[in-house]
């Protein structure tokens, strides 16, 4: 027996063991990648397991969380937080376009609150910097349109003319 045949032999022990064992697996998987969630990753995971690869510990928790993240359960979990966090997203937009800062800042804010809704769309969470950084980026706003607010006054007497 040659090293292709031995080969040839190989994979396809491990392909029945893998239909064998990781059928569920292979189906949930095939049903990923008819929807637009699907990636490249995912269909590498696929094609590894009905292509006789042989599926390491590691590979296998990465195919279970694929199969958990696409649930229905979690999809719909995901559906809600994305319904809670965005009217913040885009609060936090609107106040943004009230403050008058230069078309660069607002175009770098406007980039990282879409990195940030993106995120919200596909996983449904927030770290803990993503959070404080919205905190503070509202905050910042609300203080210059406050400020913005105080100096447009018409009865305010700005003190360096009060002192001439």
């Amino acid at each position: 027996m040659d090293n292709t045949e031995w080969h040839q032999k190989y994979e396809s022990e491990i392909q029945a063991y893998n239909y064998k064992h990781y059928s569920s697996e292979i189906e949930s998987l095939k049903k990923i990648i008819g929807t637009p969630r699907s990636d490249k990753f995912i269909m590498d995971m696929y094609i590894a397991l009905v292509n006789g690869r042989k599926i390491t510990p590691k590979m296998l928790q990465a195919i279970r969380k694929i199969i958990l993240r696409n649930s229905p359960d979690f999809i719909r979990k995901i559906n809600i937080e994305a319904n809670r966090l965005i009217p913040k997203l885009n609060q936090i937009r609107h106040t943004l376009s009230k403050c008058g800062y230069t078309e660069h800042y607002v175009s770098n804010s406007e980039y990282f609150l879409d990195s940030v809704e993106k995120q919200v769309l596909r996983r449904g969470t927030l770290t803990l910097n993503q959070r404080k950084a919205l905190n503070k980026m509202n905050k910042r706003f609300n203080k210059r349109i406050e400020h913005i607010n105080n100096c447009s006054h018409p009865h305010r007497v700005d003190n360096k003319l009060a002192k001439k």
